[in-house]
């Protein structure tokens, strides 16, 4: 009776987004949006409008230093501004529409409590689905699993016995938890980062242990295989694992201390490096952590 936001899964892979409504609609696999009907076609326009405005940004801050500050503050506000007039004007234009929500979403899930209040706040009529109120939730628990708090401890029942977080975390050691899917590219583009950071600290006491979410388990374990990754991984925890930390988006990967304190979340690249790094300059191993 309603359109609806749906996803398309193929073999446990995301593989298209798509607005169910009335209309012959196609899904492209590659791009993974859909033509065909009036909300498909906003949806593809926006994003490829949403996209260009953010790219621009991301040009500016990238030849940040090839301008004088006089000039690269205004050029930098204008195109903010340009972005930020591009996402309300599609929020507003949608607000009846699951598309309202769908674009609220995608700038939420980058936003801090009180800035997801006040977008909530700017909008009060906009649709709360169950992603959206998910979101909201999960924003309360990050703030209990931010930096200086201990770790949420989670299980989860695999084929032969059942595994813990804290059968890797507060034992003794320097811990990353990465929470990954085998579908999400960045989540993959990351592996290369850990991988660094494994084979620069592992010898020194340094543990990575992968937390597998919303996937498929057969899918996980050909990701792994792909990827080479050495260190071990957490199967089938679906929303289990995230529900604990807060987690909306991922990768989401977390430093823990040997006591299991947070020290470090949502960081990634040269800033993960850099943490695990400081870290581990000041950390010796205690032989008897693990017995």
């Amino acid at each position: 009776d309603k359109p609806y936001i749906a996803r398309i899964l193929i073999e446990g892979s995301r593989r298209g987004l798509l607005v169910v409504e009335p209309g012959e609609i196609s899904v492209d696999t590659l791009s993974r949006f859909a033509t065909g009907s009036p909300l498909n076609l906003a949806l593809t326009s926006h994003i490829a409008a949403r996209d260009s405005l953010a790219h621009i940004c991301d040009t500016l801050a990238a030849r940040r230093y090839h301008y004088a500050d006089s000039v690269f503050r205004p050029l930098m506000a204008k195109a903010r501004a340009n972005l930020s007039a591009s996402i309300d004007s599609a929020i507003t234009a949608h607000i009846s529409d699951p598309l309202g929500e769908y674009f609220l979403l995608q700038e939420a899930y980058e936003m801090t409590s009180s800035q997801l209040d006040s977008m909530l706040a700017a909008y009060p009529s906009i649709n709360r689905g169950i992603r959206l109120t998910r979101l909201i939730e999960a924003q309360k628990l990050k703030q209990r699993t931010s930096p200086g708090n201990k770790f949420v401890d989670f299980e989860i029942a695999g084929d032969t016995a059942v595994v813990k977080l804290s059968d890797y975390v507060g034992r003794g050691k320097y811990t990353l938890v990465d929470f990954w899917a085998s579908w999400c590219g960045p989540c993959r583009r990351e592996a290369a980062t850990l991988k660094q950071i494994y084979s620069q600290w592992a010898d020194k006491g340094l543990e990575i242990v992968g937390i597998a979410v919303w996937d498929e388990p057969q899918a996980t374990l050909a990701a792994i295989d792909q990827l080479g990754l050495p260190w071990p991984n957490i199967l089938n925890t679906q929303r289990v694992a995230t529900d604990a930390y807060g987690i909306s988006s991922i990768p989401s990967i977390i430093l823990f201390d040997p006591e299991g304190i947070i020290v470090a979340r949502d960081i990634y690249g040269a800033d993960l490096e850099r943490a695990v790094a400081k870290a581990m300059s000041t950390y010796t191993p205690d032989q008897e952590a693990d017995d």
